[in-house]
């Protein structure tokens, strides 16, 4: 009766067992399928994804370290599609050959070196080195379908660096937004927790890196524990946990394993160098350069931008647009010192558009300042200078730029007077100075253009 009941308990698993042993046999054509749809699919993000990145650094402009932490996503993106573009190219090369060697074997079967008549060192080399067809057959398909696990591998583990992250940049936002409001004891306790976070962070990575050094320490493992159940919650790595244990419980996984972070510092290094091939081309000559992010006409779709733009270097029409970014991180800062009693509704953070609002009598009521007394405030700062003529009173107007979200002010400036050829256009702008924390004016850009 027990071993009737141990048999029907055993068969479910059984049968678990069979139908995954018979998916892991066939599992190639799956992995193919996968892989070459998410290689078509990861080939026309990285637009996309740079978009993303460029409407995110418009944002951290004019909001700074309120919002720093969203430059974490559009790089971690970037970051995974880049390395499942790569693994997943690896993947479908050395299935490929898998394939072909299976093929290539029913033809000839395994490698007859009595027929290739080789020398005798040769012989015996080859012989040890190759070894039988089969073994090599079984050797590719051990490196698909690592590759293929270790690509999903290497995803999760981008996620969790990025939750890693945003969990400790949470603390300095926390800091920066709530800081002199909450009381000065809780603020003192976040900023102690701020570096014992990062030393948690520290050993959990090396711990990561080592394939589980300090589970094995007892002296170490005790202490350790709990730390490692606490990051295993902020980076979710009990999501993919089986998938890298079952990776790295054997002798070629663990060489896969150790070979993660060169691995990885390798394709950020070939994906972030570049070469210099002109030792006296200065880099930082931005004034006595054509720069094309300052032309319209020449600037990339994906670009956005920087300071300010115009149409074209070539003016045709007599009249010059100008548009000029708002720096937000630096012009609020000038605003407030030099008009400190401006009152604005807006509120610098994220918003939701759910309002909740009780009505009270005695509610004060708050005058804010205008849109025109804004505008003016703002045309402030900037000097406009075409050659030697400064144009004191430009009529400005407030302008979103449409591909990126970039906000500022645009202008169009008659050139009537202007005879044809070179002209220079050099702007000032009022920028604060910490030194001496007051706002003084800056040389903003200079920008060449030319009158048809």
């Amino acid at each position: 009766m027990i071993r009737l009941l141990r048999d029907m308990s055993q068969k479910p698993n059984n049968k678990i067992k069979e139908l995954l042993d018979r998916l892991a046999t066939e599992s190639w054509q799956l992995e193919l399928v996968v892989s070459g749809f998410v290689i078509f699919l990861v080939g026309g993000s990285f637009d996309g994804i740079s978009h993303l990145a460029k409407r995110i650094r418009v944002i951290e402009d004019g909001l700074g370290m309120k919002i720093e932490f969203l430059s974490i996503f559009p790089i971690i993106l970037k970051g995974c599609a880049l390395f499942v573009f790569i693994n997943l190219i690896l993947h479908v090369v050395f299935r490929g050959m898998w394939i072909s060697a299976i093929g290539l074997r029913s033809i000839s079967g395994d490698i007859d070196f009595e027929e290739l008549k080789f020398n005798k060192p040769f012989d015996r080399f080859l012989k040890k080195k190759l070894g039988s067809f089969d073994k090599y057959i079984q050797k590719l398909e051990d490196i698909s379908s690592v590759i293929f696990a270790f690509t999903f591998l290497i995803i999760f583990m981008m996620i969790s660096v990025a939750l890693f992250l945003l969990s400790f940049l949470f603390f300095i936002y926390f800091i920066d937004r709530f800081g002199g409001i909450i009381p000065e004891a809780l603020e003192m306790l976040i900023f102690a927790l701020v570096p014992v976070f990062l030393l948690f962070g520290l050993f959990y990575f090396l711990d990561f890196l080592t394939l589980g050094y300090f589970k094995r320490k007892r002296w170490i493992a005790k202490w350790y524990f709990p730390i490692y159940r606490l990051m295993s919650v902020i980076t979710f790595s009990w999501f993919y946990r089986p998938l890298y244990y079952n990776l790295v419980d054997n002798r070629f996984g663990k060489r896969v394993g150790l070979l993660l972070v060169p691995y990885f510092l390798g394709v950020v290094i070939f994906a972030t160098s570049a070469t210099n091939i002109n030792q006296f081309f200065p880099e930082d000559a931005e004034n006595l350069s054509l720069n094309n992010f300052y032309y319209e006409d020449m600037r990339d779709e994906m670009e956005r931008i920087r300071k300010l733009s115009i149409p074209s270097k070539y003016i045709k029409n007599g009249f010059l647009e100008l548009f000029l970014v708002y720096d937000a991180v630096n012009d609020d800062e000038v605003i407030e010192q030099k008009y400190p009693g401006f009152r604005v509704e807006k509120e610098i953070g994220f918003q939701t558009d759910i309002n909740i609002s009780i009505n009270d009598d005695n509610e004060e009521v708050i005058t804010y300042t205008s849109a025109d007394s804004l505008l003016i405030a703002v045309s402030s700062l900037y000097e406009i200078k075409i050659d030697t003529t400064v144009y004191t009173d430009p009529d400005f107007f407030f302008y979103v730029n449409e591909r990126f979200g970039e906000q500022g002010l645009k202008t169009v400036i008659d050139l009537e007077k202007l005879k044809r050829g070179k002209h220079t256009l050099t702007i000032r702008h009022l920028s604060y100075n910490y030194g001496l924390m007051k706002p003084v004016w800056q040389p903003y850009a200079t920008v060449p253009f030319w009158i048809e």
